[in-house]
């Protein structure tokens, strides 16, 4: 294992082990809770965090630090299975959730306060037995699909994070703005370029193998 990916898996086992201290901040439905009592929680806030960096850093969240991905990495032990479809299921609970969202912003006439600490103890989201519960029923949630279903099920099929984080790439494509990716094509241009440059009078050098393996512009752009 190459040492970037025993960084990138490193940092999101550590994200999983800190998840049960700090899931509010990343609760879909604290954003509910909160607008219907006119507040701006942690979870509103955090949201907007993300699809802001999603400009720049394109979906490095997600591969990166993401405590539900680091689960669902080490359940790829038990399933490695790649899964096809299932995105339009995480766009229809998007779209509902946001709507829900607006609506009851709308009703209670806007938000009246800030609050980044709220439903939490110190900051900290395990306080009670109730927390304690709720924890393990969004850790079931996450981790059911992946055992059912195969590699990273529940971000393909039900994250609401993924996405802001797909919009924002696609605002950052629309505006121009330099953001993280990986482009095999450009790649292989650059090479091509190196060996003309390099090997005058020499055979033309033959990418062919490289361009079959490539598949799609797509699978390299971003995180996958």
């Amino acid at each position: 294992m190459r040492k970037r990916q025993k960084v990138r898996k490193g940092l999101l086992t550590t994200a999983f082990i800190v998840f049960p201290a700090f899931f509010y901040y990343l609760s879909p439905y604290l954003i509910i809770d909160g607008t219907m009592k006119g507040i701006i929680s942690g979870s509103f806030i955090f949201f907007v965090l993300l699809f802001a960096s999603s400009l720049i850093l394109a979906r490095a969240y997600c591969g990166w630090v993401c405590p539900a991905g680091g689960v669902q990495d080490i359940i790829m032990q038990v399933n490695d299975r790649k899964i096809s479809g299932g995105n339009i299921i995480k766009w229809i609970i998007w779209i509902l959730w946001i709507a829900t969202i607006i609506a009851l912003a709308v009703k209670k006439g806007g938000y009246e306060k800030i609050d980044p600490f709220y439903q939490t103890e110190f900051g900290l989201s395990m306080s009670n037995i109730y927390s304690l519960i709720t924890y393990f029923l969004v850790l079931l949630i996450i981790v059911l699909p992946a055992f059912i279903f195969g590699r990273r099920s529940f971000c393909h099929s039900i994250c609401c994070m993924v996405s802001f984080m797909i919009l924002g790439r696609k605002l950052s494509n629309l505006l121009k703005l330099p953001y993280l990716r990986l482009d095999i094509f450009k790649l292989l241009n650059g090479l091509k370029g190196l060996y003309r440059e390099n090997l005058q009078g020499s055979e033309p050098c033959n990418y062919t193998e490289l361009q079959r393996l490539s598949v799609k512009k797509e699978k390299f752009t971003g995180i996958n």
